[in-house]
């Protein structure tokens, strides 16, 4: 009886020190914190051992004890399904708070906005120096085959992979616009759309009037007559689609597959990467007569039916110009 009864106190004895000790660590892990004095940015590279997430985490001054980081990953089961990635984490952050955090795969988002009217060169040159990404450079890129807008990407990601992305989302969208754009458009494929919707893009940054100088090109392409569009002669001579000075009468006058005023039709292929209000300007265009528009030296254009009208309009903007 006394030994049953001495064998009963030792297991309860234990059971509170056990307990004790348990409570004791958990209130360590849970009050414990870093010494961080702002947000902090860590990667955890592919095959870090425990030790050494452990050693760089607190070298970092995310964690206030390695030991503690060990013990609670061990005994919980998470130290084999430690991921690696790049981690952000706060200055308010205790042990259990930070495992969780790279046993979740909880990883920092980056991202990589492709304004819209970039040319290919300009987009390479954003994708290529984009930061977190791995070092395969992406060396051509087709213009008009990538949707302009912010994509996320992870420390690590290929840039090829994500350029794939890029050229779905165009894809994706396209696809669904084009059927519902309007009857009897003076062009048959995608491919055309896209090449309009880059010149819409490149002559106005007013979303409000893209559908109507879309409708002036499209009035245009109607009735046999040329573009004239000065960004078409820009992107001929300059691939990078910028000049770095204005455009000249010997550069209208100069012949290049993509000068609007020398050829008919539309170009060969897209002058930059249109974005989404251009290529639904392109497919469901406003309903006018205009045939000519010009700046209105505001930001925008003024429209015109014909060419006596656009001639003032022009005359009144040179005026305006060089005041």
């Amino acid at each position: 009886m006394h030994k049953l009864r001495f064998l009963l106190s030792a297991l309860i004895f234990i059971l509170i020190i056990s307990t004790s000790f348990s409570l004791f660590i958990f209130q360590n892990l849970n009050s414990s914190r870093g010494s961080l004095d702002k947000d902090a940015l860590v990667i955890i590279q592919q095959g870090q051992s425990l030790n050494g997430i452990a050693d760089h985490l607190y070298d970092l001054g995310v964690i206030s004890s390695p030991l503690y980081f060990k013990f609670y990953a061990i005994i919980t089961g998470k130290d084999q399904s430690l991921k690696a990635g790049e981690y952000l984490f706060a200055t308010n952050e205790n042990i259990i708070s930070v495992l969780n955090k790279i046993v979740n795969n909880d990883i920092n988002e980056r991202y990589l906005t492709i304004p819209e009217g970039l040319t290919s060169i300009q987009i390479l040159n954003l994708i290529n120096n984009a930061d977190g990404m791995n070092y395969d450079l992406v060396d051509s890129l087709n213009e008009g085959s990538i949707l302009p807008e912010t994509y996320s990407y992870s420390w690590g990601d290929n840039r090829n992979e994500l350029l794939i992305r890029m050229k779905k989302s165009l894809e994706g969208f396209v696809r669904k616009a084009w059927l519902i754009r309007k009857e009897n458009l003076p062009f048959s494929s995608i491919s055309e759309a896209l090449i309009l919707a880059s010149i819409v893009e490149k002559e106005t940054g007013l979303e409000s009037e893209r559908s109507k100088v879309a409708s002036v090109f499209i009035n245009r392409l109607r009735k046999g007559m040329r573009l004239q569009s000065d960004p078409t002669v820009i992107y001929g001579i300059n691939k990078n689609g910028s000049l770095g000075r204005e455009i000249t009468r010997s550069d209208l006058n100069g012949y290049t597959d993509f000068n609007t005023y020398k050829i008919s039709g539309l170009p060969p292929y897209p002058i930059c990467h249109p974005g989404k209000s251009s290529i639904k300007a392109v497919l469901n265009p406003e309903d006018t007569d205009y045939l000519y528009f010009v700046a209105d030296g505001l930001g925008g254009h003024v429209f015109a039916k014909n060419l006596r009208s656009h001639n003032k309009n022009v005359a009144k903007w040179r005026r305006l110009k060089n005041k």
